[in-house]
């Protein structure tokens, strides 16, 4: 289940899912406001419903996540819900 959580150091927003059996954090630069809440919320939504329909697409989603590299070094599985680790040369 995902999450919308802030941080205590610098009260900024952050979203807290899993994609393809890893677990992803996005940190974002907004405060935690009612505004900023719904807005990141509608997000984290989108992002689950996209995720369960097999359409997500991470890069397009957040394409300056540390996340990236380590999640082009996987290949996921659905039919095998499992992923699977590539050598990266």
């Amino acid at each position: 289940m995902a999450s919308l959580n802030v941080r205590k150091d610098t009260g900024k927003l952050y979203l807290d899912f899993r994609f393809r059996n890893i677990r992803c954090r996005e940190q974002t630069e907004l405060k935690d406001t009612p505004t900023n809440r719904k807005r990141l919320q509608n997000l984290l939504d989108r992002v689950e419903a996209e995720i369960m329909l097999g359409q997500f697409d991470y890069r397009a989603t957040f394409p300056n996540s540390k996340m990236l590299p380590k999640l082009d070094a996987t290949v996921y599985s659905p039919h095998f819900k499992q992923q699977l680790f590539v050598e990266v040369l």
